[in-house]
């Protein structure tokens, strides 16, 4: 079958125009899909959790990057770890084999928000030095 070029640039045309209509019929169902008006398109993930009782349930979970990074923090925080060890490979490799979805930011970002933390937590203590109440601690 010898095409002639004509013919073949209708094939195409024609291809695309399907590929268009294709493209404009999922976009339609994208927007009237029911789960998209909660804004929650993604796929979750599914954890197997053991309750007291010893019974195993599978649950659904949702990871947050935000949270994940604020413990981290917290971790190089309460153990004093050097905050280069983000950059090491052994620490980036280990993150990366727990959680695949976490992202570990460079050790200047890590800097920046324990800076912030401290400030923060500065700011409260020097609130309670000039606070000359008493305060109770009740544990």
């Amino acid at each position: 079958m010898v095409r002639t070029r004509q013919s073949v640039t209708t094939t195409i045309n024609n291809l695309l125009v399907v590929l268009k209509m294709e493209h404009d019929i999922c976009m339609i169902t994208i927007k009237s899909c029911p789960r998209r008006k909660y804004g929650d398109v993604s796929q979750k993930l599914l954890v197997v959790s053991q309750r007291e009782d010893a019974k195993r349930t599978l649950s659904t979970y949702d990871f947050d990057q935000e949270a994940a990074r604020n413990e981290m923090e917290n971790m190089i925080i309460l153990h004093e770890y050097p905050i280069a060890m983000v950059d090491h490979v052994g620490f980036r490799k280990f993150c990366s084999i727990m959680q695949p979805l976490f992202t570990v930011v460079c050790r200047r970002t890590i800097k920046k928000d324990i800076m912030k933390i401290y400030k923060v937590e500065k700011k409260s203590m020097e609130m309670l030095k000039n606070n000359l109440g008493r305060i109770a601690y009740h544990h």
